[in-house]
C-alpha cells in the first residue's frame, strides 16, 4: 500500500504519533539545529567590538543589577539563606523561564520567511531559537558558582547536580508555554504585550528577588503559582539539598508534562493553518 502524503496530513496525527514525529524530526535536523544554534550567536555579535564576549556579559547583567541591589539591602531580606544567594539563584530561574517563553513565542514570526517558502518543520524553528537560552543558563550557572565561592557560601556538589535535574520540568513548562503563546500570537498580536507586561511584573510574585508571604490569603494563592513554586523549589533542591513544597513541585511538573503533550499535539494539527497566516 502506497502512503500518500499532503501538506496537512499533520492534521490527523494522534497524540503519540505527534510526539513520535516530533522527537523524529528533531533527530533528523539535529545538524541543522546545532549549526543554526551556532550561527545565530556568532552573527549576533560579529559586527561589535567585543564579539562573543557579550554573548558571556549580556545573560549575567541583569542577575548583576539586582545582586547590587540586594547588596545595599533594597530588598526584604531571606532569613533562611544568604542574600546574595537568593537573590542569584532567583534571577537565574527566572530569566531563563522568561526568556523560553518569549523566545519560543516570537520564533514563528522571526522565521516567517523560512517558514512560508518551505515546509520547514516547526518544531526545528521552536528548538533552534532555545539553544542560545541553554548556553546563557550555563554561563549564568558558571556566574552563579563564581559567587558561591566569592561569599563563601557552601553548595554540595550533589545539590548541583540535582540542581540541574530539577530545572528539566521548567525548561519543558515553558517551552511548551511559549509554543501555545506562539500560536495565540499568529491569531491575536496583542499575545506578545500581554506576555511581556506579565512577566516583567511578574517576577515580584514570584520570591525572584524577595521572600513573598507565605501566610494569610496571598499565602495561599502563592500555592498555585507555578512561577513561585519553581523559583523556591530549585533555589531549595541547590541550598538544602530538599524540594520545597514538594508537592506542589510534583504536580506543576506533572502538568509542565501534560502542558507539552497538548502544546506538540495541537502545533502539529494545526502546522498547516497557522503556516498560511503568517
Amino acid at each position: 500500500m502506497i502512503k500518500i502524503y499532503t501538506p496537512n496530513y499533520r492534521c490527523n496525527l494522534s497524540i503519540k504519533k505527534s510526539l513520535q514525529l516530533f522527537f523524529n524530526e528533531i533527530i533528523k535536523y539535529k545538524n541543522y539545529i546545532f549549526t543554526s544554534i551556532y550561527s545565530d550567536i556568532i552573527s549576533k555579535y560579529k559586527q561589535d567590538n567585543f564579539g562573543l564576549l557579550w554573548s558571556v556579559i549580556l545573560p549575567i547583567v541583569p542577575m548583576s543589577l539586582y545582586l547590587l541591589l540586594a547588596s545595599i539591602k533594597a530588598f526584604k531580606k531571606s532569613e533562611d539563606m544568604p542574600y546574595i544567594f537568593y537573590i542569584t539563584i532567583g534571577m537565574m530561574i527566572w530569566l531563563l523561564m522568561s526568556e523560553i517563553i518569549v523566545t519560543t513565542m516570537k520564533s514563528l514570526r522571526k522565521n516567517k520567511k523560512i517558514l512560508l517558502k518551505s515546509n520547514f518543520p516547526f518544531s526545528v524553528v521552536y528548538i533552534s531559537s532555545i539553544g542560545e537560552l541553554l548556553v546563557n543558563m550555563f554561563i549564568r550557572l558558571i556566574f552563579v558558582i563564581i559567587i558561591m565561592i566569592t561569599f563563601s557560601i557552601h553548595i554540595d556538589i550533589l545539590n548541583l547536580f540535582l540542581t540541574i535535574f530539577a530545572l528539566t520540568p521548567i525548561i519543558i513548562f515553558a517551552f511548551s508555554f511559549g509554543i501555545i503563546l506562539s500560536i495565540s500570537d499568529i491569531y491575536i498580536p496583542d499575545t506578545k504585550r500581554l506576555v511581556d507586561m506579565f512577566l516583567r511584573y511578574g517576577l515580584f510574585l514570584s520570591s525572584v528577588i524577595f521572600p513573598f508571604p507565605k501566610d494569610g490569603i496571598l499565602g495561599f494563592l502563592n500555592q498555585f503559582n507555578i512561577f513561585n513554586t519553581f523559583v523556591e523549589s530549585v533555589r531549595s533542591v541547590l541550598y538544602f539539598g530538599t524540594i520545597y513544597n514538594y508537592i506542589g513541585y510534583t504536580v506543576f511538573s506533572i502538568i509542565s508534562i501534560i502542558l507539552f503533550t497538548i502544546a506538540i499535539f495541537i502545533m502539529l494539527k494545526i502546522e498547516f493553518k497557522v503556516r498560511s497566516g503568517l
